[in-house]
């Protein structure tokens, strides 16, 4: 049987980062995915790094949330942290996989949809960021019962 080691953060501790949960949503996660990135890539070379990216987070309108905010930018905070691998990982040295992080609760505010116009302003760029390569990334797909 061949032995697979996970390396998780502990169930997003620290997440989003140093400074933690802003009022306004603005901290979204830059320093807590760089210090991931970077520990994977240079402390842990060998095990296979499973990148996250997020549209936003908003559990203001779930019985249990914290009032806390992620924002979402339009998109561009799924932009943002779709790019950020791009600093440690390259086509001589992909990330394997990157999982889109949309939690599981319809009350965070993580669903991946666009967002109407309205809420962005007119032309608003919605979402540019480009997933790695096909023939770079691999799919994981989980079946549980």
């Amino acid at each position: 049987m061949k032995h697979i080691q996970l390396i998780t953060d502990g169930a997003c501790l620290g997440n989003p980062g140093p400074g933690g949960w802003a009022a306004d949503g603005s901290n979204w996660g830059e320093q807590y995915l760089k210090g991931f990135y970077n520990t994977m890539k240079n402390r842990h070379p060998d095990k296979i790094a499973i990148g996250g990216a997020w549209p936003g987070f908003d559990d203001s309108a779930a019985k249990w949330g914290l009032n806390r905010h992620i924002r979402r930018g339009c998109g561009k905070t799924l932009d943002e942290t779709m790019s950020i691998y791009r600093q440690y990982y390259d086509s001589s040295n992909p990330l394997p996989f990157l999982m889109i992080e949309t939690w599981n609760d319809y009350e965070e505010g993580t669903a991946i949809e666009r967002q109407p116009a309205a809420n962005c302003g007119v032309g608003a760029n919605l979402s540019s960021a480009q997933p790695p390569r096909a023939e770079q990334a691999k799919v994981l797909s989980v079946t549980t019962r």
